[in-house]
């Protein structure tokens, strides 16, 4: 059965802890590295691109609700391409879940424990992993309504207490490094909106339509707000390029502030949220990796059958164990082929260039373009 008694506040939460997360650590510096000092240029295009994805994907998607992209797939090219699909994106799901659980595990080495074996820490998320797993859809959504404003004070703080040692000269000039990387820039920096990804893979289980458009309004706009409070900020503080070339500029603006001569190491609770949200984020990803192995392995009435039950939670067999096993070793190994973090956020920009922007902003449209197309006739022949 579908999600029914969930508030459109904790959907929103829970697509809002991606952005969240990714802007604790290197989307920041990314956007340094692609525009320079244009970051809040950028942020605004970015903004509206993301606006126009998402307003075009509820457009197509308004005759299909209720159905994942597997099930329009089916719809479109029967078995076969249902599968093809599911491959697509169990790929998608199991290469940003591996790079994050190696950025995450690298930062948490870096900033807290230094000689941890990386292993260990790796090990501690992968436990997380694979006990959320079994939670099931509702029992993340809601974790997540809990969990994400803390997250989102704690950050929205920082950024306000940073607010003495903004130098506006550090905006110029105001268009960076141009407006070609400007324009180039809008759309590589899409996948700073990995929320868009988490939506479509959501929302199908989501029994109310209008909690659904509410909550998806909302994380549009929360989501923007909190990269453009973010990017400028670090911008306005440190200026260019150093923020192009320092991947916990976030920890030393927290570093830098203190609330009162009680508590004077904001940063403490900059930590506690990188680890809070690397936990939530982390288990989402992998929750909808296993979703997408199944799909890819079981027939899609089985499927079918296993989504009505799990969204309440997982049974936890033997069988869906050892799958689930097997998918969190796949994901160390593969977490583990990057050397340093330097190899780490070379891999992440592969991933973001060839399978996030073209499978998470350009295929769904394509998908659904096609399903409207078929549906277009099919009712005009009857």
């Amino acid at each position: 059965m579908k999600i029914k008694n969930i508030s459109s506040f904790s959907l929103f939460c829970f697509f809002l802890l991606f952005t969240l997360r990714q802007i604790t650590l290197a989307t920041p510096m990314l956007y340094a590295q692609t525009v320079g000092t244009a970051t809040w240029i950028v942020t605004i295009f970015v903004g509206i691109l993301i606006g126009i994805i998402v307003y075009l994907l509820i457009k197509l998607y308004r005759s299909f609700y209720g159905q994942t992209l597997f099930d329009i797939s089916y719809y479109i090219g029967g078995k076969i391409f249902y599968k093809i699909n599911s491959f697509i994106y169990f790929i998608v799901f199991l290469s940003i879940t591996a790079i994050f659980l190696k950025e995450i595990a690298e930062a948490i080495k870096l900033l807290l424990f230094n000689t941890t074996p990386l292993l260990y820490i790796e090990l501690f998320y992968v436990v997380a992993m694979l006990i959320g797993s079994f939670i099931g859809l509702e029992g993340i959504i809601r974790a997540s309504g809990y969990l994400t404003p803390i997250c989102f004070v704690i950050l929205i703080t920082i950024l306000l207490l940073s607010t003495p040692f903004y130098n506006t000269g550090n905006l110029f000039p105001i268009l960076g490094n141009g407006v070609k990387d400007i324009a180039i820039g809008s759309i590589t920096l899409l996948s700073s909106y990995l929320g868009v990804l988490i939506i479509m893979f959501t929302i199908p289980h989501i029994d109310n339509i209008k909690i659904a458009k509410k909550s998806v309004i909302s994380y549009l706009i929360f989501a923007f707000i909190s990269v453009l409070f973010t990017v400028v900020a670090l911008n306005l503080v440190f200026g260019f390029p150093y923020t192009e070339n320092n991947l916990f500029s976030f920890y030393e603006l927290a570093n830098m502030t203190n609330i009162n001569k009680f508590f004077q190491h904001s940063e403490a609770i900059y930590l506690f949220s990188i680890l809070v949200l690397g936990i939530a984020f982390l288990v989402s990803l992998f929750y909808f990796t296993t979703y997408c192995f199944s799909s890819l392995v079981l027939a899609p009435s089985k499927v079918d059958m296993l989504r009505k039950e799990n969204n309440n939670y997982v049974p936890l067999t033997r069988s869906k164990f050892i799958s689930n096993v097997f998918l969190i070793l796949l994901t160390l190994f593969l977490c583990n082929l990057p050397t340093n973090i330097f190899e780490t956020f070379m891999y992440k920009e592969y991933i973001n260039y060839y399978i996030v922007l073209p499978f998470v902003f350009a295929y769904p449209i394509i998908l659904l373009i096609i399903a409207n197309i078929k549906n277009h006739f099919i009712r005009r022949s009857k």
